[in-house]
């Protein structure tokens, strides 16, 4: 098997820390947050070219700001935006 690159390392270290936030946040493990999380960047994955590289960049940041987002007090639901590309 070959290493990651170091795209599919920031990748894959973004979804490790929404999920683990989505879990810290509801308390519980499967939470409705956790699996819209799930959901969400595997409906992601599939929009984008792997070799798409710019808008993947841009994807990992947004994916930081919505966990800046989801750590704030009083926050209960996720409204994870799509991007449009």
């Amino acid at each position: 098997m070959s290493s990651l690159s170091g795209l599919q390392r920031d990748v894959l270290k973004l979804y490790r820390t929404l999920l683990r936030t989505a879990k810290n946040k509801a308390g519980v493990t499967h939470s409705p947050l956790e699996k819209l999380v799930q959901r969400k960047f595997r409906e992601e994955a599939h929009s984008v070219h792997r070799h798409d590289w710019q808008i993947i960049e841009h994807m990992i940041r947004q994916g930081y700001k919505q966990k800046k987002v989801m750590e704030m007090p009083g926050f209960s639901a996720a409204s994870i935006k799509t991007y449009d590309h």
